[in-house]
């Protein structure tokens, strides 16, 4: 055999091999985070969607003086939406991967609020988050803005 009958015959058995490795890896099994204990690939929003997640902080009152909370809600539109202390919010999901998320715009309805430092401060936190963690019944998102850093810890409630 020649040397180059050797050579294309070496490429071609390098191709193949690289073909068959792309195709176990893309079905293969690899348990990890975002897998169950077969491999099988668990869908981020799969794990957002169903509770409500409500913000673990101390009890606000509104402004009818009665305790209300922070909540956030992910839809299977890619889409969350949530109520603060007086009003309502809705933004789209621009990206999440494993660990990352970023919201889109967030819009909000419009009333008047007893204590609006705290809409705004939970708003442009959820403007800036950039990671996640999520448990069966924890979900903690990571925030910065570039002044300050910080974390929002929600528990999950039934719909």
């Amino acid at each position: 055999m020649t040397v180059t009958m050797y050579m294309i015959h070496s490429l071609r058995f390098f191709i193949v091999c690289i073909l068959v490795a792309a195709i176990f890896l893309s079905c293969g099994y690899y348990p990890g985070k975002n897998r169950d204990e077969y491999g099988k690939m668990i869908s981020i929003m799969d794990e957002l969607t169903g509770p409500i997640w409500v913000l673990a902080a101390p009890p606000i009152l509104d402004e009818y003086d009665e305790v209300t909370e922070l909540t956030l809600v992910f839809d299977d539109n890619e889409r969350i939406s949530g109520e603060t202390s007086c009003n309502e919010y809705f933004a789209d999901i621009e990206a999440i991967t494993a660990d990352q998320i970023r919201f889109g715009q967030i819009v909000s309805t419009k009333r008047g609020c007893k204590s609006p430092e705290i809409e705004k401060a939970y708003l442009n936190a959820l403007r800036n988050v950039e990671t996640f963690e999520i448990t069966e019944d924890e979900l903690v998102l990571f925030w910065n803005d570039g002044n300050a850093a910080g974390d929002l810890h929600y528990f999950s409630r039934s719909k």
